[in-house]
């Protein structure tokens, strides 16, 4: 009995480990601006009530989210946002990241990466995420 604790624990801990190894490079720390169209896309990605997670590359040019209608598959939804990352990546030599979640925004140091202010943006999240100037 104790044999089999401690297998599934160390089962248990490589799943978490790996899990944290393959999100952890599309954890992006840096400032972001979102042309017009990505924009509209990210509205969309809020709006939308079974939405997940939401992928933009580094220039804010091209973008994509995923939507489950049931929680128990977010996990295979961030690993198919990170596999087209990398797909992304190796196709057009460009980087992408999880802009956010359906809790919350998730790159770090993003600025205000809108490029006009959303009040769609501003319900969901609390900020418009906008620079007047």
């Amino acid at each position: 009995m104790k044999s089999v604790f401690i297998k599934i624990s160390l089962l248990f801990f490589a799943i978490v480990f790996i899990a944290a190894c393959q999100t952890s490079s599309f954890s992006k720390d840096q400032p972001l601006k979102l042309n017009y169209y990505t924009a509209k896309n990210f509205e969309s990605f809020i709006e939308r009530k079974d939405t997940t997670l939401f992928f933009v590359d580094t220039y804010g040019d091209r973008s994509y989210y995923y939507y489950c209608p049931h929680t128990a598959c977010s996990d295979t939804l961030r690993n198919s946002g990170n596999y087209a990352c990398e797909r992304y990546h190796s196709k057009y030599n460009v980087e992408c990241g999880l802009l956010a979640t359906k809790y919350g925004i998730q790159w770090k140091n993003a600025g205000n990466f809108m490029p006009f202010k959303s009040e769609t943006v501003f319900q969901k999240y609390g900020s418009y995420f906008y620079d007047e100037d």
